[in-house]
């Protein structure tokens, strides 16, 4: 089963920041999965995450946003090594997705899986977000033979809210609720048939493909990147807007008895009427009206003594690794000596054997081995005297 891990603030105990799940089912609660498309690179698996806990506007080092407190929100923030692989998909949706709509061995009534299906928010840059297309084919082909008609699985696949960064396109997620996020200049994101049609383009646009599949597509300088994706101005505002905006309707479901479905076309026109506005004003905005189930917000100086920990957490991180190579350096090099003296002393009088150990790494002898030592005409003289004394007998 491929790993699953929980971002948590660090500690002396966890440098990392993360936790590796095992058999708890995070999407009992409200969730952000953040999916990368390289599963066996650290960077990209829990970078993505760590972008999108900042999207959501909780604190992160150097950045107060609304002053959230990670593990002070009902929110968990995921990450996930799942391959796009048909057996990795089908683990993943059986072990966390099925449970949210069944119990007892039976299936919940459409209304209460919907609300418990709404708890799954995904995040996803590149082709990460071809593992949630398969995730919503399998989930889908699983909800009908479960029992469901075409009409609640519609109804229960809307509540999933899927937001692509920099992804050719949303090939078959129009089942979920979608709200993508697109640069016309990226030749990576753009299909064949979308290239003639975007070619020439010289403004950032909002296109509503359907009332639950959303895109904004602006015009960047093509890189296809991460960070150039969320740091740029208008995109950060925007992303954040609608993180908060899913996340938001989650912890709100989570809490009531009645199923509050998630409305991507709302989302999109309440995101439209403030776009103009500047990214400073928007996420103030934002920020404003994040309530999160009331959950408390930390002091400005409360953050930046966190950020103070952190920066001493990564510095032990550091030092540990560093401890670690030359703990390991070390051993090598204690094996490789090793070998040497053994190599020594199978090829070399015991004397001699002893008198390189001395020169060489300033070996300990006893002083009757130190006087044996200097007494004795080394390996390189006995071959001296031989060859002379051959000369002369010539």
């Amino acid at each position: 089963m491929a790993a699953m891990y929980k971002r948590v603030n660090k500690s002396i105990e966890n440098l990392d920041g993360f936790v590796e799940l095992t058999d708890e089912n995070p999407f009992l609660q409200p969730c952000l999965l953040c999916l990368s498309a390289q599963t066996g690179v650290d960077k990209s698996v829990f970078g993505i995450t760590k972008a999108g806990v900042s999207l959501a506007r909780l604190r992160v080092r150097n950045l107060y946003n609304a002053g959230f407190d990670i593990e002070q929100v009902p929110i968990n923030f995921l990450a996930s090594r799942v391959s796009s692989e048909d057996e990795d998909i089908a683990e993943f949706v059986e072990k966390y997705f099925i449970p949210l709509v069944m119990e007892n061995g039976q299936r919940k009534d459409p209304i209460s899986a919907s609300k418990m299906l709404r708890n799954i928010n995904i995040m996803t840059y590149c082709d990460g977000t071809l593992k949630t297309l398969k995730m919503e084919r399998y989930l889908s082909k699983r909800l009908m033979e479960i029992g469901y008609s075409s009409d609640e699985i519609n109804l229960m696949l809307q509540q999933i809210a899927v937001v692509p960064i920099a992804t050719d396109r949303v090939q078959g997620s129009e089942k979920m609720s979608v709200f993508s996020f697109k640069d016309i200049n990226d030749l990576e994101v753009l299909t064949q048939k979308e290239v003639p049609f975007y070619e020439g383009q010289e403004q950032s646009m909002f296109i509503s493909m359907s009332p639950n599949v959303c895109t904004y597509m602006y015009k960047g300088n093509g890189e296809h990147d991460l960070k150039k994706y969320t740091y740029r101005e208008d995109v950060l505002a925007y992303l954040s807007f609608v993180v908060t905006s899913i996340l938001e309707n989650s912890v709100v479901n989570a809490n009531t008895e009645k199923l509050i479905p998630l409305n991507m076309g709302e989302i999109f026109r309440r995101l439209k009427a403030i776009a103009s506005l500047p990214r400073e004003r928007i996420l103030e905005q934002i920020d404003q009206s994040l309530s999160y189930g009331g959950a408390p917000r930390m002091t400005k100086r409360e953050a930046l003594l966190l950020d103070k920990l952190d920066v001493s957490f990564d510095k032990i991180k550091k030092t540990t690794r560093d401890l670690g190579y030359l703990e390991s350096r070390a051993q090598t090099q204690s094996k490789q000596l090793e070998g040497l003296q053994d190599a020594i002393r199978e090829n070399c009088s015991s004397v001699n054997a002893l008198r390189i150990l001395l020169e060489g790494i300033g070996w300990q002898v006893s002083k009757e081995q130190l006087e044996e030592i200097m007494s004795t005409p080394s390996d390189k003289e006995i071959v001296a005297g031989l060859s002379q004394e051959r000369g002369l007998k010539k």
